[in-house]
């Protein structure tokens, strides 16, 4: 099934109702049962960001790539900017679960800091593969299909 069909699906919306619902729970129980969860959620993570950068590599040396594009700076400074910024929203909401206001702006940083510098060129070259910014595309172009597009989007 194509990935923006399965979207549009009665499927998609009760797989993503249902998700919405399990993570309002873990967090209503608190920080055990919000570290718990980690347990699972980060090493899928981990596991998916592992599966895009194997993909967005071989799709990188692959011939059939699009040509190189460029950007404006001021746009690529935008787009920098941007991701950072709507991230910063969530600052709050981390340092509660930490033991310092010090720790939990380091842990901030640093995630986002890695985050940033690991996937926005894995992000270039999953563009640069499908020629479009619609996240499917980018998941087909690079390999991964719906199967890499579903626990990015959850």
């Amino acid at each position: 099934m194509e990935l923006n069909s399965f979207l549009a699906s009665d499927a998609a919306l009760l797989l993503f109702s249902g998700l919405g619902l399990v993570a309002t729970a873990v967090v209503w129980r608190g920080p055990r049962a919000v570290a718990r969860a980690d347990r699972l959620a980060v090493p899928l993570m981990l596991a998916v960001a592992a599966a895009l950068t194997a993909a967005c590599v071989r799709a990188a040396a692959s011939p059939a790539a699009l040509p190189v594009t460029s950007m404006a700076w001021a746009r690529g400074l935008d787009v920098v900017i941007g991701y950072q910024v709507s991230w910063i929203l969530m600052f709050a909401d981390y340092s509660r679960y930490t033991r310092s206001p010090g720790g939990g702006a380091i842990a901030v940083f640093a995630a986002l800091a890695a985050t940033s510098l690991w996937m926005m060129p894995l992000g270039a070259l999953a563009y640069r593969a499908a020629g479009t910014d619609d996240p499917g595309a980018m998941m087909q172009a690079v390999g991964l299909g719906t199967a890499g597009a579903l626990p990015a989007a959850s």
